[in-house]
């Protein structure tokens, strides 16, 4: 098998572009006159292009597509096999392309769109997939795809929000460590070496400045190995259950970040929970489907409390009140579409409103993290500076007194 580069045509004009899969050029012509279109240009991608396919990443952002589109073919009309034919020659994400094609012959070979969906849970999220089967069981499999895409284009754009804002504190930290490096390893001998002629006796900070230069000289190799695997051990237990609930245990407890979770957390609580309601899914499978959604272990865990209290026959809006992250504005809003029967759509205005605190919690903790650390750089490089100035100051002090 190998990986193929087209282009392809229509009677009607149209054109379309993709890469797939065949044994040989007949194959593949077949293969497009089958989805009635006829091959206008094509090229074989080539070994490299296979290895970085399978590294390629199917990203929220493919998902929502995913969804948007699904819902508007099906909704026109036209057949589950069908719209998964026409979304594989649709997509531009390499894997996604290939994970279509699988699921297209497992529901050609009989089976449902969730059960090839499931083979593939590590593309398509649990949530998701679960929509889908309550949307297949309900008959209105494109609404809830609809409002899948919704919930994962909000998602997504708050993920966005979070590394934009954390992106000028990182570039602000990797300066300052090379600006660090480069005074240690350029600077600073240049000025012990002029230091050495005068014989004069150093202040402790400027001799503390020194010896940390000779080491990173010296051991510059073992210190970017140490950072290397201390930085590759770091990622490998974030990734693990200990390291996640320790990491997601300070989100909710750090300052300033602290907030922006518990907003971030809430935002999504009320959008999913909607979405769960209005889909006919009970109070407690609903229950039971949020502790996976909320992308934080601590108050995943402490849902556990919650769902006791809903299967012992407690209201939504005070069963929450024991996982001790949600606002009280929440508990109002929720207590308030119980007793008017209208807990789903309170919940999706109530979801809007907490976006738009997302959005100003975001900017107020960039505005409070960027002074403090241009603060911190200003601290680090000005010790240095100050390690050079001082001998430098008694030097001039000594000659003016000679003279």
């Amino acid at each position: 098998m190998g990986v193929y580069k087209y282009k392809a045509k229509n009677l009607q004009g149209k054109v379309i572009e993709g890469e797939t899969t065949a044994a040989n050029d007949a194959e593949l012509k077949a293969y497009i006159r089958g989805q009635g279109y006829f091959i206008v240009s094509f090229e074989e991608a080539g070994e490299n292009f296979e290895l970085l396919k399978r590294f390629q990443k199917v990203k929220i952002k493919d998902i929502t597509v995913f969804c948007r589109q699904f819902a508007v073919l099906f909704n026109s009309g036209i057949t589950i096999l069908e719209t998964i034919e026409i979304l594989t020659l649709q997509t531009g994400n390499p894997k996604l392309k290939e994970v279509l094609r699988v699921v297209y012959d497992d529901i050609r070979k009989g089976k449902v769109l969730s059960e090839a969906l499931d083979l593939h849970h590590q593309i398509f999220p649990e949530f998701l997939r679960n929509m889908i089967k309550v949307g297949e069981v309900s008959g209105n499999l494109d609404e809830i795809l609809n409002r899948m895409a919704d919930y994962y284009e909000r998602d997504n754009k708050i993920k966005n929000k979070v590394k934009g804002a954390m992106t000028y504190p990182i570039v602000l930290f990797f300066l300052m460590i090379a600006v660090v490096i480069v005074l240690l390893t350029v600077v600073i001998p240049i000025f012990a070496d002029t230091l050495s002629g005068f014989g004069a006796t150093l202040p402790g900070i400027t001799q503390f400045m020194i010896n940390m230069s000779d080491f990173i000289k010296a051991k510059f190799l073992w210190i970017i190995a140490v950072v290397a695997a201390g930085v590759t051990a770091f990622l490998n237990w974030r990734k693990s259950a200990a390291g996640r609930e320790v990491l997601d245990r300070l989100m909710l407890r750090v300052p300033i970040i602290k907030g922006v979770t518990a907003k971030i957390i809430t935002a999504r609580f009320a959008r999913s929970m909607s979405i769960l309601l209005r889909s006919g899914i009970s109070m407690i499978d609903a229950i039971e489907i949020m502790s996976t959604l909320l992308g934080n272990v601590e108050v995943e865990n402490r849902f556990t409390t919650c769902r006791e209290d809903i299967r012992k026959g407690y209201g939504l809006s005070k069963s929450i009140q024991t996982v001790g992250v949600f606002p009280p504005l929440l508990t109002q809003m929720i207590a308030v579409g119980e007793r008017t029967g209208e807990l789903d759509d309170i919940l999706a205005r109530t979801a809007g409103f907490f976006d738009d605190e997302v959005e100003e919690a975001i900017g107020r903790a960039t505005t409070m993290i960027e002074p403090l650390m241009l603060i911190l750089m200003a601290g680090v490089v000005g010790s240095i500076l100050v390690s050079v100035m001082l001998p430098l100051m008694k030097i001039m002090e000594t000659t003016m007194e000679m003279l």
